[in-house]
């Protein structure tokens, strides 16, 4: 069975721990793990990775789809909008929701 998991930085903007795993991702292409980038459409963060393919845009109907499947929600952040992207509609969603989530802590990759 196909693991999905939903990889993010903040929403508008990448460039931390989860863009350099979901690249680790998909160039180890491990078998049996679907991997997805999740980003604001509407940030040049959005444009940049979208060659990459699997970039999730915040909000979108496959956003939401992907997210009631998904094993594992892996972020550098550690905010709301990571593990509840139905806002108050939440409660309606909860007994579909299953997943680890997973808090990389930030480290500068920057030398």
């Amino acid at each position: 069975m196909t693991k999905i998991w939903i990889i993010s930085d903040k929403l508008n903007l990448a460039g931390d721990n989860g863009e350099y795993f979901f690249r680790y991702l998909k160039k180890k292409n491990p078998i049996g793990i679907n991997s997805y980038f999740l980003l604001n459409k509407n940030c040049s963060e959005y444009n940049r990775l979208k060659s990459l393919g699997n970039i999730l845009e915040f909000g979108s109907e496959l956003h939401f789809d992907i997210f009631l499947k998904s094993d594992k929600i892996i972020s550098s952040v550690f905010e709301e909008w990571v593990t509840n992207p139905f806002s108050n509609d939440y409660r309606y969603m909860r007994d579909l929701i299953h997943f680890d989530f997973i808090f990389f802590t930030a480290w500068n990759h920057k030398r």
